[in-house]
């Protein structure tokens, strides 16, 4: 399990001491971002136009200016994400881990991920796979960040489950146990059902807090959704995607007052060697 990035040390260490350690940390640990993003899409949809949508509601939430602004205003400046699909004989990586600390790196993701081609495989289904496949390639992955992040998008057409909820709770607690923060999920094509499928998803895969959240948008099962609809589930994909970040980035602390002294007195001494 990678160790988790810290932004602050302690105020009972010493500026010279606190430097020696963060710089032995970050040689000995994978590259630090401000988050890694990992994003889980459902592989068994009913058509391209289907996959699509998902995946248009991914590749938007990169291109939101907002979303740009904090990843510039983190601590790093950069953040790593990573597509995966599920639902589709097991689940398969269908966008490595890639680094973006500019709007055109984000860009490039965002194209990249509408290039991405449904399976049209259909396995069984198992969110137990999904989640530990989604942490599994966290903790693997060649980067470190403040905030570990998961989203689950799935099209509720195909709401049937494999894994009982314990075996999803288990698999959700692992995961956070493991070094994931934040698990999110958005579900489409639930109309009828948005009030069973939202218990489900918050009951057994979202994590806890205030940025654990399930979105589920009742569209139409097998029936290709309005403009206003599509717009609705892009919407809630990308907020799902981006939201952890920009209330992490919002939340970066000023730095302490112990810090501020410290340098002073640095530059004072500077001064007097003069």
């Amino acid at each position: 399990m990678k160790t988790k990035l810290s932004a602050g040390c302690s105020a009972s260490k010493t500026l010279a001491s606190a430097f020696s350690v963060l710089a032995l940390s970050v040689t000995a640990m994978a590259a630090p971002v401000d988050s890694e993003i990992l994003i889980l899409v459902d592989g068994q949809t009913f058509s391209q136009n289907s996959f699509d949508l998902m995946m248009e509601g991914v590749a938007q939430a990169f291109e939101q200016q907002g979303f740009i602004d904090s990843v510039a205003s983190g601590p790093y400046g950069k953040i790593a994400s990573s597509v995966l699909i599920f639902n589709a004989n097991g689940t398969s990586t269908a966008i490595p881990w890639m680094e973006m600390s500019s709007s055109s790196d984000l860009q490039t993701f965002a194209n990249a991920v509408r290039n991405v081609s449904a399976p049209f495989s259909f396995g069984g289904i198992s969110y137990v796979d999904a989640i530990s496949s989604g942490a599994a390639s966290i903790a693997s992955s060649t980067f470190e960040g403040t905030l570990s992040q998961m989203t689950v998008i799935e099209d509720g057409g195909f709401f049937l489950f494999s894994d009982g909820p314990s075996e999803v709770q288990a698999a959700r607690d692992t995961a956070l146990s493991s070094g994931v923060d934040v698990i999110n999920s958005v579900v489409y094509n639930a109309a009828g059902r948005q009030a069973a499928i939202e218990s489900y998803y918050e009951s057994n895969v979202v994590s806890g807090g205030v940025n654990g959240e399930v979105a589920v948008v009742g569209s139409i099962p097998f029936v290709n959704p309005s403009p206003a609809v599509s717009a609705a589930i892009q919407s809630s994909i990308a907020n799902s995607v981006t939201n952890p970040t920009i209330a992490a980035a919002q939340a970066v602390p000023e730095p302490s007052s112990m810090l501020l002294v410290s340098l002073s007195g640095l530059a004072m001494l500077s001064r007097r060697r003069r």
